[in-house]
C-alpha cells in the first residue's frame, strides 16, 4: 500500500521538484496523510451528528442518514487504515477505531450482548471505557446500523419515548 501511495504522490509532484527521500516523504504527508486524516475527521463528525440526530428523534430517514454517514466514514477510514505507526498506535487507537480481524468472533458476541442490553449504565463513563475495544469502534457501529434487527432500531427508540 505504501508503494502505491508513494507512486501516486510522486506522480503528483511537479517536474521541478527534487524526488529525494525527504521530498517524497513530505509529499506523502502533505498530499495524502494530512488530507485523508482531515477527511476522516470530517466524516467522523458527520457520523456523530447523524447518530445524535437519530437518537434524539428516531425515524427511518434518520436511520438512513446514519447509514449513509457510516458508508462515508468507512470509505474515509480505508484511505488511512494503512497508517499503522505514530499516534495511531498509541493507546490502542487504531484497534479502538476498527478492531479487525476478529478471528474468533468474540467482538461480535460482545456487540450482540451489548446491543440488547437495557442497562443504560453500561454505556456511560467508566463502565463503557472498561469494555473491550471490540464494542467501541466502527464494526460495533456497523452492527447497530446494518446488523440483524437494525431496521427496527428507530422504532425501539420511539417506544422508549
Amino acid at each position: 500500500m505504501l508503494t502505491l501511495v508513494a507512486a501516486s504522490t510522486m506522480a503528483a509532484c511537479t517536474q521541478s521538484e527534487t524526488l529525494g527521500p525527504r521530498s517524497v516523504v513530505t509529499a506523502i504527508i502533505e498530499k495524502q496523510v494530512i488530507p485523508d486524516n482531515n477527511a476522516f475527521a470530517a466524516a467522523a463528525q458527520k457520523q456523530q451528528e447523524s447518530i445524535n440526530s437519530l437518537c434524539k428523534s428516531p425515524s427511518a430517514d434518520g436511520l438512513q442518514d446514519a447509514r449513509e454517514s457510516f458508508r462515508s466514514l468507512a470509505l474515509s477510514w480505508s484511505r488511512i487504515e494503512w497508517l499503522n505507526f505514530g499516534p495511531a498506535r498509541e493507546g490502542n487507537r487504531r484497534e479502538t477505531l476498527f478492531f479487525w480481524p476478529d478471528n474468533r468472533g468474540r467482538g461480535l458476541r460482545q456487540i450482540e450482548e451489548l446491543a440488547v442490553s437495557t442497562n443504560a449504565a453500561e454505556f456511560e463513563g467508566a463502565a463503557f471505557a472498561g469494555k473491550s475495544v471490540a464494542v467501541k469502534g466502527m464494526p460495533a457501529l456497523e452492527y447497530v446500523l446494518f446488523g440483524q434487527g437494525s431496521d427496527a432500531f428507530y422504532q425501539r427508540g420511539k417506544k422508549a419515548d
